[in-house]
């Protein structure tokens, strides 16, 4: 994270040069090492990993889910019955 934070540091102090009409060196931003490649891999890199996550809460809510059904369905049987 701090080297995103540092290449984003650099990329803001080109974009300023930039603006004031200097010959900025464009692989910081957009060079296999540049802003740009980390933050594609750190977007690449959360999104593999977090399909755990998700699977686990869909899982989590259809088991809650399910016992919510299956008790209504137990109340109701003995309540009919008796």
């Amino acid at each position: 994270m701090k080297k995103v934070l540092s290449m984003l540091g650099v990329a803001l102090t080109g974009a300023a040069a930039f603006a004031e009409g200097a010959t900025v060196n464009t692989d910081v931003i957009t060079g296999s090492t540049g802003v740009l490649t980390s933050v594609q891999s750190y977007i690449e890199a959360v999104a593999s990993n977090s399909w755990a996550i998700i699977t686990a809460i869909v899982a989590v809510g259809l088991l809650i889910w399910l016992g919510r059904v299956m008790i209504r369905a137990v109340r109701a049987y003995f309540s009919t019955a008796m």
